[in-house]
């Protein structure tokens, strides 16, 4: 393509208007908003991870409802425009709209919390209302005063406020309503807040009189009974739900004509690494990640640096062995068959079944395939994320950093057994201070271990060997290395230690796992509490 006509990379830009005039590449999603102005309900939720174009299609239905200006021009190309019914085409422009994004509230208390959202309030306010119409219409207590006797109905008056300017009913869009919740769960004042969003959202979505209807969009759907109590009218669509499916994310196709308008050739690679994600029937890329690639030339895990998992690392420690046998599984299997919930995120509720919700709703994992309501199977969605979850990992076990790894690898490559008994030997006592000491726990340890060394070996758990299943396999990819299998026990006391290795490493020899498996390493491991012995037979 010729450079004169090739639009800007838009990185970073989820205005629509900016990102319309300011000649950046635009994937048309403008079908959206026909999908959403014809939705049966007049309040909605669409939950999807982060960066996956939330932002930037509640911006582009702002605009194409705003009644405070003229935006047709934004869209004379886009497949809207070629759609157009009398429905559709009375609201254009013709709209009230309430624009509120939370994306910045956060705090490390509740006044904090209130404070920025009462910023918020107060410019979406000023952008709506002049100074002379703030004190006609009543609204002054509310812009003058950041507490919640005001600030908790402040939809529902910004509401009647805009009814009384045009006389027409509100549209009200609230985009990533969730973060403040996130952010009071982070920083233990949850259960505070709750009371002041169930009468914000109460008053605003459900006893409003001046509502058209209702767009929010979010990461997490929130439990009904904790701050939409009450809001009956409320529809939520999930990553699971088969509407709007297709309008967050990319699609191959539309990767493919990305790439293509750039000069870039699109590769299996470039597949393996963004591509994964199952919304219903659809596949779908990371866009984040996309344009960073397109932008770097470089297949680098650029999405999930930018996030923040202290609330998942917090859910593992709280979980303990079950999370970390689940994240431990979806790494080393290409799909596992499990209950989840991603309707109802109680935060303050520690059960697999959310946790697992919360990954899926969060894009560490893919519903590949729904066998019933809440059952599926599922993975994780492509390399980026693996590399995210082996991280995760690393948070919740490995707390003594980078150094040890290395020498950890370093041990293995060069098959030096004794340092890499040392090395074990250390880390168990630096991270088995606070988890329970069952057998399977030594095995996700161990199995997070050998990730780090994939690129030399291929790793294999619980792998059919001979007579048996080994518990450990690494079969190398570089010449000159010997193939290793480990058996892993746990002992009652120290004193088992040396028996119960030995076992270990008897049993490799009695079930045959070295069959077919020439000048391997044998090695029996025992854990107790923070020791281990090994023995292995050269």
């Amino acid at each position: 393509m010729n450079e004169n006509k090739r639009k800007k990379l838009p990185i970073g830009e989820d205005n629509f208007k900016k990102l319309i005039e300011g000649g950046y590449y635009f994937v048309d999603k403008s079908e959206f908003i026909i999908d959403i102005l014809r939705e049966d309900s007049s309040v909605v939720l669409i939950t999807r991870p982060r960066r996956f174009g939330k932002t930037l299609n509640m911006s582009m239905l702002k605009y194409f409802l705003d009644i405070s200006g003229d935006y047709r021009y934004l869209f004379k190309d886009l497949k809207i425009s070629k759609r157009q019914t009398k429905d559709i085409e009375d609201m254009r422009n013709n709209t009230p709209v309430i624009y509120l994004t939370f994306k910045d509230c956060k705090s490390v208390d509740k006044a904090g919390l209130i404070s920025s959202i009462h910023n918020e309030i107060v410019r979406e306010c000023s952008k709506l209302f002049t100074l002379e119409e703030i004190k006609q219409y009543e609204l002054d207590k509310l812009i003058n005063t950041d507490t919640t006797k005001y600030l908790k109905y402040a939809i529902a008056n910004m509401s009647k406020a805009l009814y009384t300017k045009y006389n027409k009913d509100v549209v009200v869009l609230i985009d990533e309503y969730d973060t403040p919740i996130l952010s009071a769960y982070e920083y233990g004042y949850y259960k505070d807040l709750l009371p002041f969003f169930s009468v914000f959202y109460g008053s605003g979505l459900k006893g409003n009189e001046y509502l058209k209807r209702a767009l929010l969009t979010g990461i997490n759907r929130v439990a009904k009974n904790n701050i939409f109590s009450g809001l009956n009218n409320l529809t939520v669509y999930t990553v699971n739900s088969s509407k709007f499916s297709n309008r967050f994310g990319l699609l191959e196709r539309e990767v493919k004509e990305l790439f293509k308008h750039f000069g870039i050739d699109y590769s299996l690679e470039v597949k393996k690494y963004y591509n994964g994600y199952k919304f219903s029937s659809n596949r779908v890329f990371n866009p984040w990640s996309v344009l960073s690639y397109i932008h770097k030339s470089s297949l680098e895990p650029y999405w999930v640096n930018t996030a923040n998992p202290e609330i998942l690392i917090d859910k593992v420690l709280n979980l303990g062995e079950d999370a970390l046998v689940l994240l431990n599984d979806v790494l080393l299997k290409d799909n596992v068959l499990i209950n989840y919930d991603v309707d109802n995120m109680i935060f303050e509720e520690s059960n697999l079944d959310t946790f697992i919700g919360l990954m899926i709703n969060s894009g560490y994992l893919t519903v590949e395939q729904q066998t019933s309501y809440n059952e599926g199977y599922i993975k994780i969605p492509n390399e980026e994320v693996r590399i995210a979850i082996n991280k995760l990992l690393n948070s919740c076990l490995l707390s003594d950093g980078r150094s040890t790894i290395t020498k950890m690898r370093q041990s293995l490559i060069k098959q030096d057994f004794d340092m890499f008994n040392k090395v074990l030997e250390k880390m168990l006592i630096d991270n088995f201070s606070y988890h329970d000491m069952k057998e399977y726990a030594y095995h996700v340890f161990m199995n997070t271990l050998m990730l780090h060394v994939t690129d030399i070996y291929d790793l294999h758990s619980n792998l059919e060997m001979g007579l048996g299943r080994s518990d450990i396999y690494l079969k190398p990819k570089r010449p000159g290395l010997k193939p290793i299998i480990f058996e892993l026990k746990k002992s009652n006391s120290d004193k088992d230690l040396q028996k119960d290795a030995q076992e270990g490493l008897n049993q490799i020899s009695k079930k045959k796992y070295d069959y077919n498996v020439k000048d391997c390493v044998h090695i029996g491991m025992a854990f107790y509490g923070k020791s281990v012995c090994m023995v292995r037979n050269v």
